[in-house]
């Protein structure tokens, strides 16, 4: 019998098992849309209430500048949006206006005067996963030499307050200090 090996996790990964359990209610019991207005859905929409809290104060962020989405794409999306508002750029079709890549160990060794050549506008480094992403600082490094725009995201599985907060706090003081970052900081909740 064969082991799969499964190596498509820069698509879709399995769920973590304390994830599984702690969304289970919002699947099986809780399921009513979060911006509906019939009572049902309300608890909903005070979990997502809640949550934005707590990121948005452990970022030092309005409650309002803190956005969930349904996934990468979309997220993707929103950061092209939110880059182009800040350059004052009103592109006919976004993605031949401006190129990004995000990275994280998994790319390896990463020439960054080929990226620049590429095309690529912009560059986004995952900074922390439960650990310091271990390659971040010679990818800052690097991107930073060969004039290519940083921004950064932390990817985090935190169920509670606490262990988002946590890990948070661990990119800010473990990445972010001392460091310049043209374009935002994103938290990836999964």
């Amino acid at each position: 019998m064969s082991k799969l090996i499964y190596l498509d996790n820069a698509a879709t990964t399995k769920t973590a098992p304390e994830v599984v359990e702690a969304m289970l209610p919002y699947f099986t019991e809780n399921f009513g849309n979060p911006s509906s207005v019939y009572s049902f859905a309300s608890k909903n929409k005070e979990a997502i209430t809640k949550q934005r809290e707590i990121i948005a104060n452990a970022l030092g962020a309005n409650t309002n500048e803190i956005y969930f989405t349904a996934g990468g794409s979309e997220s993707d999306n929103w950061a092209l949006k939110a880059v182009l508002a800040c350059l004052s750029v009103q592109p006919v079709v976004a993605a031949d206006t401006l190129w990004g890549i995000d990275v994280s160990q998994w790319q390896g060794t990463i020439n960054w005067n080929q990226v620049k050549a590429a095309g690529v506008d912009f560059v986004i480094l995952r900074g922390w996963c439960y650990t310091k992403d271990p390659n971040f600082e010679s990818y800052y490094a690097g991107a930073k030499a060969a004039g290519i725009p940083v921004g950064v995201y932390v990817y985090t599985y935190g169920l509670t307050e606490s262990a988002i907060v946590s890990e948070v706090d661990s990119l800010i003081n473990n990445c972010l200090k001392g460091k310049q970052f043209e374009f935002p900081i994103y938290v990836d909740m999964e």
